[in-house]
Order: structure tokens, then C-alpha cells, then sequence
């Protein structure tokens, strides 16, 4: 009996740091609390990169753009830039960006690595699929149909 509860209890351990990549949909409500906290009304781009760091970038008002590098399961900054910009306010919502993760992962991406968007109101979500492929897929604003997908074969 101890046997099996220390195997268990081992491989429970092993399994635990890939928790953060298993849920696609928590990073990204962790990433859209973050940024929302620290303001940010329209996102730019969300991404996930090695080690549990998450890169948020977005509008906290009219004129200010952010970047912000924060550790997943951390309120704590890891970097913070801003930069005044003139040329307004673009990017998604939180609940675009939510809409959009979503149907991305109803087209097959289990694991996202990057939500963005473009000037011209173009989504693109990255990850991986099922079977660990890249997976690339995009949108047009206003719809959840894909418009591309792209997969590394």
C-alpha cells in the first residue's frame, strides 16, 4: 500500500508542471486577469512562452500601449513598457478574446501558444494540436468561422 501511494504520489509530481499547457482556456482567463487588473481594455496579443511566462500586450487607455511579462500563477511583474501612441485604440476585447480561443480550440487546438490580432482586425491563434502539430488558425472579426488554417504537417 505505501508502494503504490508513493507511486502515485511521484507520478502526480511529474505530471504537475505540464498543468500550465494542459488548459488552454485558464491560461487564458489567467492572462486576461492579469492584464485586466493592470487596466488593459483592448488586447493585442497574449502570449505564452517557456517556463509559465506570459507576454500581454494591450491599450490601458487612449494613448498607452503595454507590454507586460508576468509568470503564470504570479500577480508579480516580471517586465513592464509602456509606449504613448497617437494612432488610437484597436485590439480585442476580453470577451473576443475568449470568443476567438474558443472557437480556435473547436478547430483543433488544444494548446494555445498566441492570441493576436492586426490593424485590419485579423485573429490569429497559434498552438498545437492533438497530436502535438503546430496549428495555425485565423479569423476576420465578427466571425467564428475560420478564414485559414494552417497546419504544420
Amino acid at each position: 500500500m505505501k508502494l503504490l501511494l508513493t507511486t502515485l504520489t511521484i507520478a502526480t509530481l511529474a505530471v504537475t508542471p505540464f498543468a500550465y499547457t494542459a488548459d488552454p482556456a485558464g491560461n487564458i482567463s489567467e492572462a486576461i486577469k492579469v492584464g485586466s487588473d493592470y487596466g488593459i481594455t483592448h488586447f493585442t496579443s497574449i502570449e505564452f512562452e517557456g517556463s509559465g511566462r506570459m507576454e500581454i500586450e494591450g491599450w490601458i487607455d487612449q494613448d498607452w500601449h503595454v507590454e507586460l511579462e508576468t509568470r503564470a500563477g504570479s500577480p508579480d511583474l516580471v517586465h513592464e513598457e509602456r509606449e504613448k501612441r497617437l494612432n488610437g485604440v484597436w485590439g480585442m476585447t476580453a470577451d473576443d478574446v475568449l470568443l476567438y480561443t474558443k472557437a480556435a480550440a473547436e478547430a483543433g487546438i488544444v494548446d494555445i501558444e498566441e492570441v493576436k490580432i492586426n490593424r485590419r482586425d485579423r485573429i490569429e491563434v497559434e498552438g498545437d494540436d492533438a497530436r502535438g502539430r503546430d496549428l495555425e488558425v485565423y479569423f476576420e472579426r465578427g466571425s467564428q468561422e475560420p478564414v485559414k488554417i494552417s497546419r504544420d504537417d
